[in-house]
Protein backbone atom coordinates (compact mmCIF):
# COMPACT_ATOMS: atom_id res chain seq x y z
CA UNK A 1 0.00 0.00 0.00
CA UNK A 2 3.07 2.41 0.61
CA UNK A 3 3.81 2.39 -3.22
CA UNK A 4 0.13 3.65 -4.00
CA UNK A 5 0.42 6.13 -1.20
CA UNK A 6 3.47 7.26 -2.42
CA UNK A 7 1.82 8.21 -5.91
CA UNK A 8 -1.07 10.08 -4.30
CA UNK A 9 1.14 12.12 -2.05
CA UNK A 10 3.26 13.18 -5.50
CA UNK A 11 0.00 13.57 -7.62
CA UNK A 12 -2.43 14.88 -5.57
CA UNK A 13 -2.93 18.43 -4.01
CA UNK A 14 -5.11 17.61 -1.06
CA UNK A 15 -5.19 14.10 0.75
CA UNK A 16 -6.96 12.52 3.59
CA UNK A 17 -6.29 9.10 5.36
CA UNK A 18 -10.14 8.60 6.67
CA UNK A 19 -11.67 6.08 8.20
CA UNK A 20 -14.82 4.02 6.50
CA UNK A 21 -17.18 5.90 8.86
CA UNK A 22 -16.29 8.91 8.09
CA UNK A 23 -17.32 8.71 4.39
CA UNK A 24 -21.20 10.26 3.97
CA UNK A 25 -23.48 8.42 1.39
CA UNK A 26 -26.15 10.14 0.34
CA UNK A 27 -27.97 7.76 -1.60
CA UNK A 28 -30.24 11.29 -3.20
CA UNK A 29 -27.31 11.79 -5.21
CA UNK A 30 -28.73 8.55 -7.54
CA UNK A 31 -31.16 11.41 -8.75
CA UNK A 32 -28.80 13.34 -10.46
CA UNK A 33 -27.99 10.56 -12.23
CA UNK A 34 -31.66 9.48 -13.17
CA UNK A 35 -31.77 12.63 -14.55
CA UNK A 36 -28.86 12.03 -16.51
CA UNK A 37 -27.07 14.91 -15.78
CA UNK A 38 -24.07 13.97 -17.15
CA UNK A 39 -24.97 11.80 -20.02
CA UNK A 40 -23.85 8.48 -19.09
CA UNK A 41 -27.03 7.00 -17.09
CA UNK A 42 -28.20 3.69 -18.67
CA UNK A 43 -24.53 3.80 -20.91
CA UNK A 44 -22.10 1.79 -18.97
CA UNK A 45 -21.44 -0.57 -15.88
CA UNK A 46 -20.08 1.84 -13.79
CA UNK A 47 -22.78 4.24 -14.15
CA UNK A 48 -26.64 3.42 -12.23
CA UNK A 49 -27.87 1.55 -12.84
CA UNK A 50 -25.68 -1.06 -14.33
CA UNK A 51 -23.22 -0.10 -11.42
CA UNK A 52 -25.65 -1.08 -8.82
CA UNK A 53 -27.94 0.13 -6.10
CA UNK A 54 -26.29 2.42 -3.68
CA UNK A 55 -26.91 0.14 -1.14
CA UNK A 56 -25.55 -3.19 -2.30
CA UNK A 57 -22.29 -1.24 -2.82
CA UNK A 58 -22.31 1.03 0.10
CA UNK A 59 -21.96 -2.77 1.79
CA UNK A 60 -18.88 -3.44 -0.62
CA UNK A 61 -17.07 -0.82 0.41
CA UNK A 62 -17.79 -0.30 4.27
CA UNK A 63 -15.67 -3.97 4.29
CA UNK A 64 -12.68 -1.90 4.02
CA UNK A 65 -11.76 -0.22 6.96
CA UNK A 66 -9.59 2.51 5.62
CA UNK A 67 -9.90 4.71 2.48
CA UNK A 68 -7.46 7.58 1.22
CA UNK A 69 -9.38 10.30 -0.20
CA UNK A 70 -7.71 13.25 -2.34
CA UNK A 71 -8.07 15.76 -4.65
CA UNK A 72 -6.78 17.61 -7.56
CA UNK A 73 -7.09 21.28 -8.59
CA UNK A 74 -6.53 22.60 -12.07
CA UNK A 75 -6.87 25.96 -13.07
CA UNK A 76 -8.73 27.15 -16.10
CA UNK A 77 -8.88 30.27 -18.36
CA UNK A 78 -12.21 31.49 -17.79
CA UNK A 79 -15.39 29.80 -15.27
CA UNK A 80 -17.05 28.57 -18.79
CA UNK A 81 -13.65 26.57 -19.54
CA UNK A 82 -15.31 23.34 -20.52
CA UNK A 83 -12.42 22.41 -22.88
CA UNK A 84 -10.10 22.33 -20.07
CA UNK A 85 -12.44 21.04 -17.29
CA UNK A 86 -12.51 17.81 -19.42
CA UNK A 87 -8.90 17.92 -19.87
CA UNK A 88 -8.58 17.69 -16.57
CA UNK A 89 -11.46 15.32 -16.15
CA UNK A 90 -9.02 12.88 -18.66
CA UNK A 91 -6.04 13.65 -16.49
CA UNK A 92 -7.57 12.59 -13.16
CA UNK A 93 -9.18 9.90 -14.77
CA UNK A 94 -5.29 8.49 -16.22
CA UNK A 95 -4.70 8.50 -12.59
CA UNK A 96 -6.76 6.95 -11.00
CA UNK A 97 -6.28 4.34 -13.91
CA UNK A 98 -2.64 4.32 -12.59
CA UNK A 99 -3.14 3.81 -9.15
CA UNK A 100 -5.68 1.20 -9.98
CA UNK A 101 -2.84 -0.51 -11.84
CA UNK A 102 -0.14 -0.43 -8.63
CA UNK A 103 -3.26 -1.95 -6.92
CA UNK A 104 -3.57 -4.79 -9.44
CA UNK A 105 0.18 -5.38 -9.76
CA UNK A 106 0.51 -5.68 -5.87
CA UNK A 107 -2.60 -7.63 -5.66
CA UNK A 108 -3.81 -5.71 -3.05
CA UNK A 109 -7.12 -5.90 -1.40
CA UNK A 110 -7.99 -2.32 -2.14
CA UNK A 111 -10.43 -0.54 -4.77
CA UNK A 112 -10.27 2.95 -6.17
CA UNK A 113 -12.84 4.97 -7.57
CA UNK A 114 -12.78 7.61 -10.12
CA UNK A 115 -14.48 10.89 -11.50
CA UNK A 116 -17.12 9.83 -14.02
CA UNK A 117 -18.13 7.21 -16.38
CA UNK A 118 -15.81 5.00 -17.46
CA UNK A 119 -13.82 5.72 -20.88
CA UNK A 120 -11.50 2.09 -21.08
CA UNK A 121 -13.60 0.59 -24.74
CA UNK A 122 -15.01 2.69 -27.33
CA UNK A 123 -18.16 1.25 -26.77
CA UNK A 124 -19.27 -0.16 -23.47
CA UNK A 125 -21.07 -3.90 -23.34
CA UNK A 126 -23.24 -2.61 -21.29
CA UNK A 127 -26.44 -3.57 -20.91
CA UNK A 128 -26.31 -6.91 -23.59
CA UNK A 129 -22.90 -8.83 -22.20
CA UNK A 130 -20.54 -8.62 -19.05
CA UNK A 131 -17.84 -5.90 -18.98
CA UNK A 132 -14.34 -6.93 -20.55
CA UNK A 133 -12.49 -5.06 -18.14
CA UNK A 134 -13.76 -5.44 -14.44
CA UNK A 135 -11.34 -5.36 -12.66
CA UNK A 136 -9.81 -1.70 -14.41
CA UNK A 137 -13.60 -0.04 -14.59
CA UNK A 138 -13.97 2.41 -11.93
CA UNK A 139 -17.17 3.59 -10.95
CA UNK A 140 -16.94 7.16 -9.74
CA UNK A 141 -17.45 8.39 -5.94
CA UNK A 142 -21.48 9.64 -6.94
CA UNK A 143 -22.08 6.44 -8.73
CA UNK A 144 -22.10 4.03 -5.37
CA UNK A 145 -23.80 7.22 -3.40
CA UNK A 146 -20.71 8.81 -1.67
CA UNK A 147 -21.42 12.62 -1.26
CA UNK A 148 -17.98 13.98 -1.95
CA UNK A 149 -18.87 17.89 -1.04
CA UNK A 150 -20.26 16.75 2.92
CA UNK A 151 -17.21 14.19 2.57
CA UNK A 152 -14.87 16.68 1.87
CA UNK A 153 -16.13 19.08 4.43
CA UNK A 154 -15.95 16.41 7.17
CA UNK A 155 -12.62 15.48 6.37
CA UNK A 156 -11.48 19.61 6.22
CA UNK A 157 -10.81 19.42 2.44
CA UNK A 158 -11.33 22.34 0.15
CA UNK A 159 -14.06 21.46 -2.25
CA UNK A 160 -13.82 24.97 -4.19
CA UNK A 161 -10.85 27.09 -4.95
CA UNK A 162 -12.74 29.59 -6.88
CA UNK A 163 -14.58 30.05 -10.27
CA UNK A 164 -11.24 30.09 -12.81
CA UNK A 165 -11.14 25.82 -11.08
CA UNK A 166 -12.14 22.78 -11.09
CA UNK A 167 -11.48 20.06 -8.58
CA UNK A 168 -11.77 16.70 -8.96
CA UNK A 169 -11.79 14.14 -6.32
CA UNK A 170 -11.22 10.36 -5.97
CA UNK A 171 -10.57 7.71 -3.52
CA UNK A 172 -9.10 4.06 -2.64
CA UNK A 173 -10.59 2.29 0.09
CA UNK A 174 -7.83 -0.38 1.22
CA UNK A 175 -7.43 -3.01 4.28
Amino acid sequence: MEQIKQFIQKNMDQIRYIKKEEVIYSPELRWYCEKNQCGMYHQTWVCPPGVGSVAALKQQYISFPSAIFFAKTFHLEDQFDIDSMNEARKTMNTLAKQINQLILENKLKAKVLGFGGCDICNKCTYPLEPCRYPDRALPSLEAIGINVSETALACRMIYYHGPKTVTYFGMVFYE
